[in-house]
C-alpha cells in the first residue's frame, strides 16, 4: 500500500505474491497485508536492520495484529476470548476493499487488513456494530432486524469453523475440484420484498468479478448493502442448506453500519393549509405534487454534499387551500448520525416569517463533522407560526409540512492534512541538525498547490522550534507527498518529543484533520569511547584506548564543530590544541555541500535506461541515506533504485540483485524554468533538502540509479577540472561514493572521466543503526624525550619503557630502564608515547681498559650452578688491594644485581641473593684491580 490506504487503487500486488483459489474454488487468500520493503531486523548484527519483502514480512504483521485483536477483545469482555471463527470474521468484515472490482477476488481475497476498523468494531459492539457467537440447529433460522446508520453501507458477515472434509487419496488429490464445504450456511439481508445476497466467485472463471448470489464454497459469507437509507429497518436472515453434520453448527455473526434507534417523526396533525411547493438544494430539484399533505418521504432522493461546504437553498411555499398564514421554515441535518437533529450545528437554516405564498432563499453550511462516505437525513420543517422557537425537528404541530431527504457526503473539494511524521521517527537518535519531514495528503477532490504548513516541535513544555513553510508543488486529489522543512532542529538524546503539524489551506472544508500530533522518544546516546591525545612536535597523535563498538571514531576541535580533524582509532592531525573532542558513531555529511562547489552543470530529465544516472557506493556497514540537497529544475517524480552488484564487466554492464525502489515527489527549486542540458551554474537555485530514506542493508557494493518521470528534471555538475572532485567521498568504516557511470565520449576513452562529473546528491546525511556517543574532551599531553646517563659501564634512563639503540638501530630485547653496553658506539633511548616516538640525548660509549681474565686466576667459584631462584655463593681470593665490583646481567645487557666492596683484598665467601629472577642465563662479572672475571650462571625457577 506504499503510503497508506485511501481507495482500492492504492493497493498494488507484489510480483512474488501467490494467488487463489483453492482447488475447490474457495477464496484464498483470505486477506492481504503489506509485505514489500518493510523494515526488519537482520542477522548481520544485533543492531542491524534492513528493508525486506515477502510473506516473511506480511505474515508476522498479520498474525501479530490478530493476536492484539484477541487480547483487546479479552480486555473488553471480562477475560473471555472470541472464537477463531469470530476473529477471522472480524478481520474479513473490516478489511479495506482491494482489486479492480467490488467484492472479493482471488488476488487480494477480501482486502487489506485494517486494524483500526477491526478494533473499532470490538469497541462499538452493541451500539454501532454487532458481534454475536451463535449456534444454528438443523432447520433453524436466525432473524435479526437492524436499523441503518449513516455509514452508507450495512455489512453482515458470517464465519464458521466447518467440519473436516474427507481426505482425498494422494493419487487424486492434485487439482481435485471436489467441493470441501460440509455445512453450508447462508446469509441474506431483506428490505421489504427485496433480498440482498452474499458475494460469490466462480472458480471456473477466476478473472470474473464477484457477484451477489448463492455462495456454496466458502465458510465465510459477506453481504454488503450500499446506499442504505439512515433510520430505515432491514432484516438479516441466516439459514442453512441440507442437513447439518452433528445436528448443529456454531457460527459468528458480524454486523456494522447500524444504529441503535430510528429517526423521530415530524408531521402536522392537519393536511390543510401551508405546504412546500418545491425545493432546490445541491443536486436536488424537487417539485411537490399538487394537493394537501403533511409529510413527504423523499429518502429515495439523494443530495450530494461536501463536508464544510456552503450551499444555497431555495424553498417555495404556498397553500393547498388558498389560506393565508404566517409560516417559518427550518432546515435540519443529523450530522453525527445519532438519530436526532438537536446537536450543535445541526440546525442549518431558519427563515424569517413568510406571510402567504413566498420563497425562502438562504445558504447552509454542511457541518465538517459529516465525514465523506457517510449518509444522513436532511429534514425541512415548515410550520404555520410566527415564532421560530416553536419549529422543532421532531413531534407534531398543527399545520404545515415536513420533508425528509437522504444526504450523501462526498469527498470535499478542499481538504488537506498531515498523515505521517516521516522524520524524525520513533527511536531517532539525537541530532544537532535534524530535519523534520512530514507526509501531506490531499483528501479533497481538487488538485491544489501552495499549502501553508507549520510544525511545532516541543520537548515537554519547552518549544524547541516553530517551523513554517508553503508547499509549492501541486498535490493531486487523494495522493500525498513528503515535505521536508528546510530549517533543522536540535534533538537531544533520551527525551520524549511532540511534533504538531498544521495545514492551513484557505477554505479547507474539514478542519478536524488540519492539525495532527505526532510523538516520538529519542534514543539514549551511545557509549562514549576513551582516548588519549599526544602532542608530538608539529603534529598530534590521537588514539582510542577503549572502543565503544560504534564507528566511525571522529576527533573534533570543539563540541559543535561539523567537520572532524581526524577519523579512526589511531590518527594524526597537524592541528595542535590543548583539548580534542572524541565521539563514536557520529557521521559527517557526505559529498559536496552544494552545487556551487563546482563551476558548471545543468538540468536534465534523466530517464530510465540511461547510463548517466547512476552512482556507485561501497557500503562497509549497514546505513541509511537519509536526506540530500537536490536541485530540481521542474517538478515531477524521481525513482531511486538500489541494486546490489553481483558482477561488473569491462564494457560497463553489470549484474545485480534488486534491493529496493522508492519514488519521491520533487518540487522545482529553480526560481525560473531552466533550459535542459549543460549550462553555467545558476547561483539563484539554492536547492532543497529532500527526504530519501534509502536503506543499504548490508556491507556490499551498490549502484544507486535515478530515473525522472512526470516531467521532473534534476541538476548535476559537469566539466569539473581534473583533480578537483575528491573521489572517493568516504565516511571511514561506513561507506564510500567511488564513482558515477558517466562514460567518456572521446576515443580513446579516459577511464577517470567520471571524476569530471558529480551526480545529483549534495550534503548527504546518513543514519546508522546505532546512536552516536556524546563528544568527550580529551586533554592533550606533550610527549617528553627520555634522558640517559652513564654510570661506570651502565646506561640508565630517567623513565621506564624505553628502547635502547646503538648507532641509530634498536638493540633487540633491550627495553629495560638500564642497559650495560657490550660494544663501543653512540647509544640513545627512544620511547613510543601513544604513537609519538621521542629520542633521548646521545652517549658515546667506549669500553674502559679493563682486561678480561680467566676467573680461575682468583679461584672464582659459583655454587650451586644452576642456581635455584638465582641464589648462590661467590668464592674468590685476591692478593692485591682494590675496589671489588660485583654485577649480574641478563642476556639483554640488563643489570639485575650490583654491589661494591671497597678496598678489598683476601678471601671472599659471600652469599648473593638478588631480587626474584626469571629463569634463564645470566653473567656474573667481578672487576678487581682493572681485571674482569666472568662466570655464566643458569638460574632456575
Amino acid at each position: 500500500t506504499g503510503t497508506g490506504y485511501t481507495r482500492p487503487e492504492d493497493v498494488v500486488i507484489s510480483n512474488f505474491s501467490s494467488w487463489g483459489p483453492t482447488d475447490d474454488g474457495r477464496i484464498k487468500p483470505d486477506v492481504v497485508a503489506d509485505g514489500v520493503g518493510l523494515l526488519s531486523s537482520v542477522a548481520t548484527g544485533n543492531n542491524s536492520y534492513a528493508a525486506l519483502s515477502g510473506t516473511s514480512m506480511s505474515s508476522p504483521s498479520a498474525s501479530g495484529s490478530l493476536l492484539l485483536l484477541q487480547e483487546y477483545y479479552s480486555q473488553k469482555n471480562s477475560g473471555n476470548f472470541m472464537r477463531s471463527a469470530t476473529l477471522k470474521g472480524i478481520v474479513i468484515h473490516t478489511a479495506d476493499e482491494a482489486g479492480p472490482s467490488a467484492g472479493p477476488d482471488y488476488q487480494f481475497g477480501w482486502g487489506v487488513i485494517n486494524m483500526q476498523k477491526a478494533a473499532a468494531m470490538i469497541t462499538n459492539n452493541g451500539s454501532g456494530s454487532i458481534i454475536r457467537e451463535e449456534v444454528l440447529s438443523n432447520n433453524g433460522t436466525l432473524v435479526l432486524p437492524v436499523v441503518a446508520s449513516g455509514d452508507g453501507v450495512i455489512r453482515a458477515t458470517i464465519s464458521w469453523t466447518d467440519p473436516k472434509a474427507p481426505v482425498e487419496p494422494v493419487a487424486t488429490a492434485l487439482n481435485n475440484s471436489t467441493k470441501k464445504l460440509i455445512n453450508d450456511l447462508d446469509i441474506v439481508i431483506k428490505r421489504g420484498s427485496t433480498v440482498y445476497r452474499a458475494w460469490t466467485l466462480s472458480p471456473a472463471f477466476p478473472a470474473v468479478a464477484a457477484t451477489r448470489g448463492d455462495n456454496t464454497l466458502d465458510n465465510v459469507e459477506k453481504v454488503e448493502l450500499p446506499d442504505v437509507i439512515p433510520g430505515e429497518t432491514y432484516t438479516i436472515e441466516i439459514t442453512h442448506k441440507g442437513t447439518l453434520q452433528s445436528g448443529s453448527q456454531a457460527y459468528s455473526l458480524l454486523v456494522s453500519g447500524i444504529s441503535s434507534q430510528s429517526y423521530c417523526t415530524s408531521n402536522p396533525t392537519s393536511t390543510a393549509g401551508a405546504r412546500i411547493d418545491s425545493v432546490s438544494f445541491s443536486n436536488i430539484r424537487r417539485q411537490n405534487p399538487a394537493g394537501c399533505t403533511n409529510y413527504t418521504n423523499n429518502n429515495t432522493i439523494t443530495g450530494n454534499v461536501e463536508p464544510g461546504q456552503v450551499l444555497p437553498i431555495f424553498i417555495r411555499l404556498n397553500s393547498c387551500d388558498a389560506s393565508n398564514a404566517d409560516k417559518i421554515v427550518k432546515v435540519f441535518i443529523d450530522a453525527n448520525n445519532d438519530g436526532d437533529f438537536t446537536d450543535a450545528n445541526e440546525t442549518l437554516a431558519t427563515s424569517g416569517v413568510i406571510n402567504g405564498n413566498g420563497d425562502f432563499t438562504g445558504s447552509v453550511t454542511i457541518p465538517s463533522t459529516l465525514a465523506a462516505g457517510r449518509s444522513t437525513i436532511f429534514r425541512i420543517v415548515m410550520q404555520e407560526t410566527n415564532s421560530a422557537a416553536s419549529v422543532t425537528p421532531c413531534g407534531t404541530y398543527t399545520r404545515g409540512e415536513t420533508q425528509d431527504y437522504r444526504i450523501q457526503a462526498v469527498t470535499p473539494s478542499l481538504d488537506f492534512g498531515a498523515t505521517e511524521l516521516v522524520a524524525p521517527e520513533p527511536g531517532n537518535c539525537s541530532a544537532a541538525s535534524q530535519y523534520v519531514s512530514v507526509r501531506i495528503r490531499n483528501f479533497g477532490s481538487a488538485n491544489k498547490k501552495d499549502i501553508p504548513l507549520t510544525a511545532v516541535v516541543t520537548q515537554g513544555t519547552t518549544t524547541v522550534a516553530t517551523l513554517t513553510a508553503t508547499y509549492t508543488d501541486t498535490i493531486y486529489t487523494l495522493t500525498d507527498e513528503v515535505y521536508t522543512f528546510q530549517t533543522p532542529v536540535n534533538i537531544a538524546a533520551g527525551l520524549p518529543y511532540t511534533v504538531t503539524v498544521t495545514t492551513a489551506f484557505p477554505g479547507d472544508q474539514n478542519p478536524s484533520n488540519d492539525q495532527s500530533v505526532f510523538s516520538f522518544n529519542s534514543r539514549a546516546a551511545g557509549t562514549a569511547p576513551v582516548g588519549e591525545a599526544t602532542i608530538c612536535g608539529t603534529s598530534a597523535q590521537l588514539n582510542v584506548t577503549v572502543s565503544s563498538g560504534a564507528v566511525p571514531y571522529n576527533w573534533y576541535s570543539s563540541t559543535t564543530a561539523t567537520t572532524p580533524l581526524a577519523t579512526g582509532t589511531s590518527a594524526t592531525t597537524n592541528t595542535i590544541q590543548s583539548t580534542y573532542y572524541l565521539s563514536s558513531g557520529e557521521v559527517p555529511k557526505v559529498g559536496p555541500a552544494n552545487k556551487m562547489v563546482f563551476a558548471e552543470g545543468g538540468y536534465n530529465m534523466f530517464a530510465s535506461g540511461a547510463t548517466v544516472n547512476t552512482i556507485r557506493i561501497t557500503a562497509s556497514a549497514p546505513f541509511t541515506m537519509q536526506t540530500a540537497r537536490l536541485y530540481i529544475g521542474t517538478s515531477g517524480k524521481i525513482t531511486l533504485s538500489l541494486r546490489q552488484i553481483v558482477s561488473e564487466n569491462a564494457d560497463g554492464s553489470y549484474t545485480y540483485y534488486p534491493i529496493s525502489s522508492k519514488t519521491i515527489d520533487v518540487y522545482a527549486t529553480s526560481p525560473t524554468t531552466p533550459v535542459m542540458g549543460a549550462q553555467n551554474n545558476n547561483p539563484a537555485d539554492l536547492g532543497a533538502i529532500f527526504y530519501l530514506g534509502i536503506d543499504f542493508p548490508t556491507a556490499a557494493d551498490y549502484y544507486l540509479v535515478l530515473d525522472c518521470s512526470a516531467g521532473a528534471s534534476i541538476f548535476r555538475n559537469n566539466n569539473i577540472p581534473p583533480g578537483t572532485a575528491q573521489y572517493p567521498y568516504t565516511v571511514p568504516g561506513i561507506m564510500s561514493i567511488t564513482k558515477n557511470t558517466a562514460g567518456d565520449p572521446s576515443t580513446p576513452a579516459d577511464p577517470n572521466y567520471f571524476q569530471r562529473l558529480w551526480y545529483f546528491y549534495y550534503d548527504i546525511a546518513l543514519k546508522l543503526p546505532y546512536c552516536a556517543s556524546p563528544r568527550v574532551p580529551i586533554v592533550a599531553t606533550t610527549a617528553t624525550a627520555p634522558v640517559i646517563t652513564l654510570n661506570g659501564n651502565v646506561l640508565s634512563s630517567n623513565i621506564a619503557g624505553v628502547q635502547w639503540n646503538v648507532n641509530g638501530s634498536p638493540i633487540e630485547g633491550a627495553i629495560s630502564q638500564t642497559y650495560t653496553p657490550t660494544a663501543n658506539g653512540v647509544y640513545t633511548a627512544s620511547i613510543n608515547t601513544s604513537g609519538c616516538v621521542t629520542v633521548s640525548n646521545q652517549i658515546n660509549f667506549t669500553t674502559t681498559s679493563v682486561v678480561n681474565v680467566d676467573p680461575d686466576e682468583i679461584g672464582m667459584k659459583v655454587s650451586p650452578n644452576p642456581a635455584p631462584a638465582g641464589r648462590f655463593t661467590l668464592q674468590l681470593n685476591t692478593n692485591t688491594r682494590s675496589n671489588l665490583d660485583i654485577s649480574l646481567v641478563n642476556v639483554t645487557g640488563q643489570q639485575v644485581y650490583k654491589e661494591q666492596i671497597t678496598n678489598f683484598s683476601g678471601r671472599l665467601n659471600k652469599q648473593i641473593e638478588p631480587a626474584r629472577l626469571s629463569a634463564g642465563i645470566y653473567y656474573l662479572q667481578v672487576i678487581h684491580d682493572k681485571k674482569s672475571y666472568i662466570r655464566k650462571i643458569v638460574v632456575l625457577d
